[in-house]
């Protein structure tokens, strides 16, 4: 099993399994994994990217408020503090 926690994405055993409450996941919770493997991944770089915190969200113009907040939300989960907006296309 793969866990997402406070100290990120960790791997553990079905005997631990025991200890945890299981919770269905949502597609935002997929994203945050996501992102948590690009930055861990850009961490091990030789060379880090000065911004390894930044992340931009390009939205379109009949994009649901809601929908952005939890990518924020997941983006902010997976390490990123830096996190601008963009309008597609605009």
């Amino acid at each position: 099993y793969q866990v997402i926690g406070q100290l990120g994405l960790s791997t553990m055993t079905a005997r631990e399994n025991a200890h945890y409450k299981m919770i269905k996941l949502s597609a935002y919770d997929e994203v945050a994994r996501n992102l948590w493997i690009l930055k861990r991944s850009a961490e091990k770089r030789e060379q880090v990217p000065e911004d390894l915190n930044n992340i931009t969200i390009l939205a379109g113009t009949k994009i649901i408020y809601d929908k952005i907040i939890h990518v924020m939300d997941a983006a902010k989960y997976a390490g990123f503090y830096k996190i601008s907006l963009s309008l597609l296309g605009g």
